[in-house]
């Protein structure tokens, strides 16, 4: 598959509720870089969006993604739903899936190295730092290490202190892309 392939499906079974259309295209480009056997690690699956974009990439390579949420306890009904059929879509993708669970919890049970996270959990400053504290040291040489909800171009930061720390946790990587909005950045791992 292409970027704009997985992007196009994303956006007709989610529409542009948390990733933009461009978000969606870049965030499927940096997983399809993802080397057939590597693994996936997703912080914060929200309702399946950028979760079925990962398991997209990740059909018929032999790729593991290991996919966990905290915060599921706030979901509706209907987000919760969503996320299943999104799981039960793609049942052919080697999956770890440790909904509700920390990234902690995941970390448990997950061994080895990585080659893409995705960190879209909880979005304080100290829960980010946790998050990079736990995957970035597992990140391989070149990996990808992606943030949604990175930072606004309207002049405003919605999660104070999580930029920065972000931007502490990746000094001297290399910006692979970075969104308006709220934005997606990727970087990668030197």
């Amino acid at each position: 598959m292409q970027p704009e392939e997985i992007a196009q499906w994303t956006f007709e079974h989610y529409g542009e509720a948390t990733y933009r259309h461009d978000e969606m295209e870049h965030l499927a480009a940096a997983a399809l870089t993802v080397p057939a056997g590597g693994t996936m690690v997703e912080i914060g699956s929200y309702g399946g969006c950028s979760a079925s974009i990962l398991l997209q990439a990740a059909r018929g390579k032999a790729i593991r993604v290991a996919l966990c949420d905290p915060c599921m306890w706030m979901w509706s009904d209907e987000v919760n739903d969503r996320l299943w059929d999104t799981l039960q879509e793609f049942s052919d993708v080697p999956a770890i899936v440790d909904i509700p669970g920390t990234s902690e919890s995941l970390a448990a049970k997950l061994v080895g190295s990585i080659d893409l996270v995705h960190i879209d959990g909880d979005h304080s400053a100290s829960m980010v730092k946790k998050d990079c504290d736990l995957w970035l040291p597992h990140l391989n040489h070149d990996g990808l290490a992606c943030f949604h909800d990175y930072r606004s171009i309207y002049g405003t930061d919605p999660f104070p202190g999580m930029p920065e720390e972000i931007d502490r946790q990746t000094q001297g990587w290399e910006t692979v892309w970075h969104g308006g909005g709220l934005g997606l950045l990727i970087r990668r791992k030197p």
